[in-house]
């Protein structure tokens, strides 16, 4: 018999391909013709051949191999490529009964004796509604007595068990729990008084967000609350006080002080004034640079030792020096832009300093002979027409 592995596909002109594998993991080798350890080297030597048959009807098959009688697993692949390949995709599988020659069947009821028969009713149900390996079996009511369950069984079943005695002992702190439980709850919660309450018991971790609201807190506690907080009616007044204030301040600070004028001042305030100021003690400490301190100083000897009025004064030698500076450096004091020392410099080297260039073009040195002081430019006729001056 031949064709014995089949499958119908959805597509056609598929190249189909075939493994057998044996019920220890062995692949069937066609060119051995024998079972061996999957190796990928070999997998070229694998393949079982499929055809479709007809032109187009999308169904396989497969010549099983000669092998012996025994329960096989087949895998069929697509062959993408020129050869099987371990990427080629798998495409269906399923378990063989083979007995040497052909696939297993089984031979028809009427084959049966009469013992064989009776054994086949026995498979009326479908497979499916068995119990699987390790299922719980229903026993029929009192199967198990005290007569089946041996001592050991007792033993083990007690074990771990509360004893009479344990239960006893739980059973009578129980009605002690019991006797300090009041009898029923109080809107699901149950209500207890606390005597006592360690400090620090309650802090602002154990109670919780908006737990403490408006109808939990008494109207004798809003009062305490109240007691010395300024009232409605209290702060109405403040305000009032306020705004008045604010209509007589200025409108804004000038050097951060207030903008103040003084309207008139009563004679007794400006004697008080004066007076202080003539009764102070000139020993009194007075700030650098003010009024108080600079009259302090300027009347430090008797009047006495003043110079009179038109009287020679002798100047220091700093202040003589200070003097002549002055006068040689007065901006624009012999011409505009040029002061008394800018002009001595210039007529000392026309004067006293070297020259050369000639009559047409002359040049001026400083005393020093260290820089030009003045470069002259003048005409056939000795007329100077340029004059550049560096004092």
């Amino acid at each position: 018999m031949a064709g014995e592995i089949q499958l119908a596909h959805s597509v056609s002109a598929l190249t189909l391909y075939a493994h057998l594998w044996n019920n220890v993991g062995q692949i069937y080798n066609t060119v051995a013709a024998a079972f061996e350890t999957y190796l990928t080297a070999n997998v070229a030597d694998y393949d079982v051949a499929m055809t479709e048959q007809g032109t187009a009807s999308r169904f396989y098959r497969g010549n099983f191999p000669a092998v012996a009688a025994g329960y096989y697993h087949v895998t069929i692949q697509q062959r993408v490529g020129a050869s099987p390949a371990e990427a080629d995709p798998y495409v269906g599988d399923g378990e063989h009964f083979w007995n040497g020659t052909a696939l297993f069947a089984f031979p028809d009821r009427a084959d049966y004796t009469a013992s064989r028969a009776s054994n086949l009713d026995n498979l009326n149900a479908t497979v499916s509604s068995r119990a699987a390996p390790g299922d719980a079996m229903d026993l029929v009511v009192d199967a198990v007595d005290a007569a089946a369950v041996a001592a050991s069984a007792v033993t083990e079943i007690q074990s771990g068990l509360a004893t009479s005695a344990a239960l006893a002992a739980v059973q009578a702190d129980t009605d002690d729990i019991q006797s300090r439980l009041p009898t029923t709850l109080s809107s699901g919660r149950m209500r207890s008084q606390i005597e006592g309450m360690d400090a620090g018991t309650i802090t602002a971790a154990t109670v919780a967000t908006d737990a403490i609201d408006g109808d939990a807190i008494a109207p004798s506690a809003v009062t305490e609350i109240q007691a010395g907080l300024a009232t409605s009616a209290a702060l109405t007044t403040a305000q009032a006080d306020l705004d008045d204030i604010q209509t007589r301040l200025p409108a804004a600070l000038i050097s951060g002080r207030m903008d103040v004028s003084v309207g008139a001042m009563v004679a007794a305030v400006q004697d008080a004034i004066v007076n202080a100021f003539w009764d102070e003690l000139i020993s009194e400490v007075r700030a650098t640079g003010s009024f108080g301190q600079l009259f302090k100083d300027r009347i430090d000897v008797a009047i006495s030792s003043r110079a009179a009025t038109g009287a020679a004064m002798t100047l220091t030698a700093g202040e003589r020096d200070s003097v002549a500076s002055a006068l040689l450096d007065l901006a624009s004091g012999v011409e505009t832009s040029f002061t008394v020392r800018q002009t001595l410099r210039l007529m000392a080297a026309m004067l006293c300093g070297k020259s050369s260039g000639g009559p047409g073009a002359s040049v001026f040195r400083n005393m020093g002979d260290s820089a030009d002081r003045v470069t002259t430019v003048a005409d056939v006729n000795g007329n100077r027409t340029t004059m550049t001056l560096t004092p």
